[in-house]
């Protein structure tokens, strides 16, 4: 299985990067390659995305940076995409997502959808600041 890392930087302290990230409803407002929206549907969070509604997931641990994000079809099928983010000593952040081929995917289209995470991750800083602006963080 191939995998690939992408990392990115923002300004904002660590708390509030991973504050954000953690949330699943955030997902629509960054990942908007990914999804056009979510819903939430009794216990479960639900996005629209190009190949359909998926069922999304965070599973955060503030104490070590480490956000378990899931999504698939069925809860049975959720694929991982595991996110960290550190605070640096300069107060920086950085975030780093790991995203999986996953078997039976075809190169090209998981060469799309890692391109659509880079332009997710270039535009990340921006709507992490804008969120932290609408929220007086």
């Amino acid at each position: 299985m191939n995998a690939v890392t992408e990392i990115v930087w923002l300004n904002e302290p660590k708390s509030v990067v991973f504050e954000f990230l953690a949330y699943v409803t955030n997902l629509p407002k960054w990942a908007t390659e990914f999804c056009e929206r979510g819903r939430w549907d009794g216990a479960d969070f639900k996005v629209t995305t190009s190949q359909g509604e998926l069922i999304a997931r965070c599973d955060p641990e503030a104490r070590t940076g480490v956000i378990d994000m899931f999504a698939g079809p069925t809860k049975a099928q959720m694929g991982l995409f595991p996110v960290r983010v550190l605070g640096m000593a300069d107060g920086r952040t950085v975030v780093t997502f790991t995203f999986f081929h996953p078997p039976g995917l075809p190169d090209e289209m998981f060469a799309r959808q890692h391109a659509s995470l880079r332009k997710e991750l270039a535009a990340l800083p921006d709507v992490v600041r804008a969120n932290c602006a609408a929220n007086k963080v």
